[in-house]
Parts: structure tokens; sequence; C-alpha cells
């Protein structure tokens, strides 16, 4: 539960009126003594005092002695409740003054103590001690959402079910709560889809005539009518567990067709793969064996094969392991410094094209490869190799099935050479 506003406890002259007397003519309430406060400022609250009704500070820690706070009577006190308490904090203790003290009253920080070691008799502080109570009432807490549900993918043909995570909403009352579940819009779901309320689970069997999206809303509402919600994202597809094409495949996601995100896929010669903007994710192996792969925002394996005169370029949303490509007329492009999550490069045929190789990667150029730079001079931000043990000087690269050119020292043109070090190539030596 959460608290009640701030309890503001009136001016103390207005607390005691009616509850002040004094056996001497003519005396009057001139302001009180704390002398207790045992409210928990961690657990349960704060009291607090206010000399002029905006500035508030703490009434702090005081007893019934010389550190007693002197409060007058046109004061105003008040309790601070933390977060979910509610209830009847500790009162704060207070003795009477009268109008015979001359010692003065606390005025906003400024704080002045009266000892009530002495009291009653002809002293100005009373010989009984009264209280200063509140209560704080409970207020309802609604329902939060703790975990958003992720969105879900639901195969053609195959029963699906999908339990609410139990996590998913929680109430700070602890009160049970209710579950409800509509279309984003409020409308119902298909008939092939249900859920159960009792148990918070969707099941249901979609056929093809249901492939698409559905954006589904998830209510939780305690016995107030508070409530929370979370939309999430249910696909219902054809999902490819194994790609092999060989024509052009229409758009994925037009069709009600997803690929497995542990599917192998291969797109032979002819083929092309449209991805309609989206991600293609998997966990195992895309083979471009003289295919295509269209309008996708990411390509994302653990070993990518290009050969048999495929094309691809590797852009900084991509993500391999492995990277393999052979073939003639097989071109794989890498943009500029973007490749130091792969792992490793191997370039086995002719007429296969890498640009602009980053620090991390290993490139192993052979069987007749060719590795083009594009004209471009050798230099640290196409090729750059380091090694904690060692120099740049001791860093050696060597080239051997060199066709169609040669490496030169820039200082030696016309002179082939077979090797270089990583120094050269920072020094921009080499070509």
């Amino acid at each position: 539960m959460a608290h009640s506003p701030v309890q503001v406890i009136s001016k103390i002259s207005t607390v005691f009126n009616g509850l002040f007397s004094d056996p001497d003519a003519g005396a009057s309430l001139s302001g009180v003594a704390v002398v207790g406060n045992t409210a928990n400022t961690t657990t349960q609250g704060t009291w607090q005092y206010s000399t002029n009704g905006t500035n508030w500070f703490d009434v702090g820690t005081v007893a019934d002695g010389a550190t007693a706070l002197a409060l007058s009577a046109g004061s105003a006190v008040r309790f601070v409740p933390v977060t979910n308490y509610n209830g009847a904090p500790p009162a704060l203790t207070v003795r009477a003054i009268d109008n015979t003290y001359s010692s003065g009253f606390t005025s906003g920080g400024t704080r002045v103590n009266v000892n009530t070691g002495t009291n009653g008799g002809t002293t100005a502080i009373s010989a009984t001690t009264n209280t200063i109570n509140t209560s704080i009432s409970a207020v309802n807490d609604a329902p939060t959402l703790t975990n958003a549900i992720a969105d879900q993918l639901a195969a053609l043909s195959t029963a699906f079910t999908l339990p609410l995570p139990a996590n998913t909403f929680a109430d700070l009352d602890g009160d049970t709560l209710t579950y409800t579940a509509t279309l984003e819009n409020g409308n119902p779901f298909p008939s092939w889809l249900i859920f159960n309320a009792a148990n918070q689970t969707f099941s249901g069997t979609p056929t093809t005539a249901n492939a698409g999206g559905l954006n589904i809303k998830v209510t939780a509402t305690d016995p107030s009518g508070a409530s929370a919600s979370d939309i999430f994202v249910l696909t219902v597809a054809n999902i490819i567990t194994n790609a092999n094409i060989a024509t052009p495949i229409a758009t994925l996601g037009i069709l009600g067709e997803t690929i497995s995100t542990t599917a192998n896929v291969t797109i032979n010669s002819g083929g092309l793969l449209k991805m309609d903007g989206k991600n293609l994710a998997t966990t195992n192996t895309i083979n471009l064996s003289g295919g295509a792969i269209e309008n996708t925002k990411a390509v994302t394996a653990s070993t990518l094969n290009v050969s048999n005169g495929s094309s691809f370029t590797i852009d900084a949303d991509d993500s391999f392991t492995n990277v393999g490509a052979g073939g003639t007329g097989t071109v794989l492009t890498i943009a500029s410094d973007k490749i130091g999550n792969l792992l490793d490069i191997n370039v086995n045929a002719t007429a296969t094209s890498l640009v602009d190789l980053d620090v991390t990667s290993k490139v192993n150029v052979g069987g007749g490869g060719v590795l083009n730079l594009n004209g471009n001079d050798l230099s640290s931000s196409n090729l750059n190799a380091t090694d904690a043990e060692n120099t740049p000087a001791q860093l050696t690269y060597t080239a051997s099935n060199v066709t169609n050119g040669q490496f030169e020292f820039i200082a030696a043109p016309g002179v082939a050479i077979t090797s270089f070090t990583q120094a050269d190539i920072n020094n921009g030596a080499v070509q």
C-alpha cells in the first residue's frame, strides 16, 4: 500500500486548544518542549516542525532534559511517512510551556533547547507530558509491469503454447491480480487463439489463413480496478528449418514464412532470398552458392560461404565467426573497418575481392585466391595486426601465388617483394 499525503498537524496552539490549564491567573500556553521522538525514520517516517508554515525541519533527537526542543505555540508539526508506510507512528511526547517562559523558542533551522529536568510547581514547564498523534491512511498501489513479454513466433499447423511468465507483473500490495488479453485495439483474438485467464496461458494451432502478425495486449488488474498492461507481437509463419533455395523466393513475411534461427541456409544459382528489410540470423551456416540475398537489415551466422559467382558485402550490422569465399566471379566485399568481429576469412579461388581489411581479422589467401585492394596502397587502415609480445617491425607478412600484379616497396618501384612487416605498412612503404 502507498501512504496518504504528508500529515500536517496544524499549529500547536490549535492541537492543545481547550486542553491547557494552569492554576495561575492569566496563564496561557506559550509553546511546548518536545521531549520524546521515537519514530523510526527508515521504516516509518519523520516528524518535522515549521515556524513559518513554509520551511520544514526534522524534529530529530530529543530527550526529557537538556535536549528538549522548544517550539512556540505558533509553530506547526507534521509527520512525513516513508514510501508505503501506513498506520499510527509513535507520537511526539511534549511538555507544555506557559507564558512565564522567557528563554526563547526555535526559529527555522535555529534550534532552541530547553532543560525540562526541572518542571511543575512554579516553573514554566508542565509536570505532566502529553502527546501529539497522527495516523497515516493506506491507499492502493496499482500493479506494475516488471518484465516485458518477448515477441513470439508460432509455426503454421503446429500447436502453439505460451504460459505468461510469472514475473511479468507485480503488485506491491500483494493483491491477487486478474488477467485479460485482447488484440492491441481491444478486439477479440482470431478463433484459433485462446487465452486461459485462470492459468495465464495462450494456446492454439494456426493455419495458413492465419499467417501474419498479431499485436496482443495483456492486462493485469487488482481488486480496486487499477491495472498495468503490456503489448507483444505474435507472428504466425511457416518456419523454414533448412532453406535450400534454387529459384526466387517471395519476400519473407508476405507469405507467412520465416527462417529458423538454427537453420542452414543455402541459396543456389538462380536463387534469390528477399528479406523485406528484416534480419537474417542463424546459429548455423549461410551458403551463397551462385544465389543472392536481397534487402536484409543484418545478416548473422556462424559461417558465411560465398562461392560460384555470388557477391556479398559485409557491413557494420553483419556478424560472422568464419567467412569463406571462392569460385570464379565470386566477390566478397568488406565495408571499411567493419570486420573486427570476424575470426577467419578464407579466399580460395580467383576473382575474389576483399576490400579494407580490419585489425583483428585473419586472412588466408590460397588455392589461386586473389587479395584485391582495389588499387589502394597497403596501410594500417586496411591491413593491421598487433601482438602484445612483438613490435610492428617483428610482425612479418608473406605473400605467395601473387597474380595480376606484385607487392613493391614504394622506395623501390618495379622490384617485387614477397614479405614485409607491419612497420612497413604503418610507414606507408608498401604498394
